[in-house]
Parts: C-alpha cells; sequence; structure tokens
C-alpha cells in the first residue's frame, strides 16, 4: 500500500467518523410485538430538525449543537415519548406503548358558547392578533377540541393529534402538540369579554412550505428575528447585548418611584460558564425592562426571585422556562411570528 493510498483511507475514516459523531442512531419498535415501526417521526422541539424512521424501524437524528431542545418520538396510536440529546444517544433502542383509550373530560356546566365564538378566540390567542396572523391557517380544525367553562371565564382547547398550520407569512408549516392551552377572560362587562391572561404550552417542529425559500419569506424571517427572545437570548449568552441593539433598565423603587434608568447588563444579569459549555444566569432584580432598538420594550420577570438562575444552551433556548416570564413585545408573540429555534444556527450572521 502506498503512503498516498494509506493517507487516503485515513481521510476517508476520519470522515466516516465525524459523520457518524454528528448522528444519533436508532430503531424503534411496538413495545408488545417488538416489530419495527415505520414512519415515526422524531424531532427537535421547536426546530426544523428531524427524522422520520424506515421500514426497519431505524432513524438517524442529527446532533451537531449541544443544546437542551427536548427530543419528541411521535407516532399516531401510541404514547409520545421525549428525550434529552444524552438520554437519546444511549438508548439504541426505542419501545413505544399503545395509546389507552380514554374518555373525554366532563364538564357539569352549560357550554352556550357556539364553536364558532370559541374558535375565534382560540385563533386570535394561538395564531396571534397582528397582520402576520393573517396568513396563517390552520389546515386540521376539526381536530381541535373547545370547551368554554362559565363559572371559570375559561377557555380551553386541546387535540388527540398535531394541530398543522400553514404560516405562508414565514414559509413555514408547523405540526403543533397541544399540552395545555387555556385563555382566562376577565367578568364580562355589558356582554363583552377580555382576555385577562393566556397560557398554552406544547412541542412543535418546522418545515419549509417551498422547497426553495421564497425572498418575501426569507425577509420576514428576519424582521422577525430582530428583537426576539431567541435573538435576546442568543445575545446574552454571548455578552453581546449592546451589540444587537438590547438596553437593560430597572426601577429604583426605594422612593417608590416608577421611574426606570439604564443599567450595565451584567451587573443584573450575572453570567457563568457552566462545564457543559452552556451558559448560566442568576437575575439580580426582580424585573428587568428589555428595550430593543429604542422601540420594542419587553420585561423579564424571575418566577422565582429566591432562585433566579436559569441557562442557555447554544440553540439560545433558556431553561428551566418556567423560571422566567415575558411581559411586553416579547409576552406577546405567538405563532404567527414563531421561528424554529435552529433558525441561522449555521448561518454566519450576528448572533
Amino acid at each position: 500500500m502506498t503512503p498516498k493510498t494509506r493517507l487516503l483511507l485515513l481521510i476517508c475514516f476520519l470522515i466516516t467518523a465525524f459523520g457518524y459523531s454528528q448522528s444519533i442512531i436508532g430503531k424503534i419498535v411496538d413495545a408488545l410485538t417488538n416489530a419495527p415501526l415505520e414512519s415515526v417521526t422524531i424531532y427537535y422541539d421547536g426546530t426544523t430538525i428531524g427524522a422520520v424512521t424506515n421500514a426497519k424501524g431505524e432513524f438517524s437524528l442529527p446532533s451537531k449543537v449541544t443544546t437542551q431542545a427536548t427530543i419528541v418520538v411521535s407516532y399516531l396510536g401510541y404514547e409520545t415519548q421525549y428525550f434529552s440529546q444524552e438520554k437519546l444517544q444511549n438508548t439504541p433502542t426505542i419501545s413505544l406503548t399503545e395509546k389507552a383509550e380514554s374518555l373525554d373530560a366532563v364538564y357539569i356546566e352549560n357550554d352556550d358558547w357556539s364553536r364558532e365564538k370559541k374558535m375565534r378566540y382560540f385563533k386570535r390567542e394561538f395564531l396571534g392578533r397582528d397582520l402576520a396572523a393573517k396568513d396563517c391557517r390552520i389546515l386540521n380544525e376539526e381536530a381541535l377540541k373547545l370547551i368554554y367553562l362559565p363559572s371559570k371565564n375559561l377557555l380551553l382547547a386541546s387535540s388527540d393529534v398535531p394541530i398543522q398550520i400553514k404560516n405562508d407569512h414565514l414559509g413555514y408549516k408547523v405540526a403543533y402538540t397541544i399540552v395545555d392551552f387555556e385563555i382566562q377572560f376577565k367578568p364580562s362587562l355589558n356582554g363583552w369579554q377580555l382576555v385577562e391572561s393566556v397560557f398554552y404550552s406544547g412541542t412543535s417542529s418546522f418545515s419549509e412550505l417551498n422547497k426553495k425559500t421564497k425572498n418575501k419569506h426569507q425577509k420576514a424571517r428576519e424582521i422577525a428575528y430582530e428583537g426576539s427572545v431567541l435573538q435576546f437570548m442568543r445575545a446574552l449568552s454571548k455578552e453581546q447585548l449592546t451589540e444587537n441593539n438590547f438596553e437593560i433598565f430597572v426601577n429604583d423603587s426605594s422612593n417608590g418611584s416608577e421611574l426606570h434608568f439604564p443599567v450595565p447588563p451584567y451587573k443584573y444579569l450575572e453570567v457563568s460558564k457552566n462545564d457543559n459549555g452552556w451558559q448560566k444566569f442568576e437575575i439580580k432584580h426582580n424585573k428587568l425592562v428589555v428595550l430593543y432598538n429604542k422601540d420594542l420594550q419587553s420585561a423579564l420577570i424571575p418566577m422565582d426571585t429566591e432562585h433566579s438562575v436559569f441557562f442557555i444552551d447554544n440553540y439560545g433556548i433558556h431553561s428551566p422556562a418556567e423560571q422566567l416570564f415575558f411581559s411586553g413585545d416579547f409576552g406577546q408573540k405567538r405563532i404567527s411570528t414563531m421561528l424554529p429555534l435552529d433558525f441561522l444556527l449555521n448561518i454566519k450572521s450576528k448572533p
């Protein structure tokens, strides 16, 4: 074997080893029969990164970036499973269990709202109230279960299958699995229903609407990214808030004043690097006002001021998610302007 041949083989080996290290290889089977399951979807929650099992139940999921994004394993008629990246790497075979048939919850109340009225409120608070929401359409509305509880002024939504959304504003198709959704209304005033709060949680996967991204969609994505929570968290983790046009303000409550004044960001967002490369932050105030580009105002509020610590990974995902409450511009964002968490991840651009 010539030196040139040996070098070529070594390069091929390195490329193969590198490619293997960038993927999670596994197999999915039925828990009862051990038969391989085809067309099971495996995806990083909130991203465009995913895979589907072949006829042998095998899959190969990219794992180029260390992330806290939950990996979701979903198959119609089976219980959904959730994995961390590390756990999935150590689980070569996943056994899925068929869903047990269950009766829908029974509410002993007279729901006197029409489905049309409930759907109108759901769409407004789920898709958004902005102009972008007009370009979003739910493709399987019939899958939604909506119920209004008059005694609690509460609208609940659920679905047994992922909600399919065509977002022609950003050029994505989104599959959203609802875990929890509720709209809390204020007591009715002259028949008008005013929304007091909205809470929803779930998992989502993104795919392109078109084979090639249209210019209008790319521009809309860039606009949606500017000033978003995703951009803020990425800039925060790189200690580049100022460079990305974010300012931090705090209120001097010692004299009862409502005025806020600008402060050095990292004086109130104390940072330290975690062992796995993720950034660790501790909020040193009960409320931080965030101003983007001297225009868009939001607030960052720790839910537990005594343990106000959170982490940011390489995607820009913060966790634990329940540790932070967002209001203002951050808190008003909905599906219509929601970007996948891997947006711009492999493009040389500002954080």
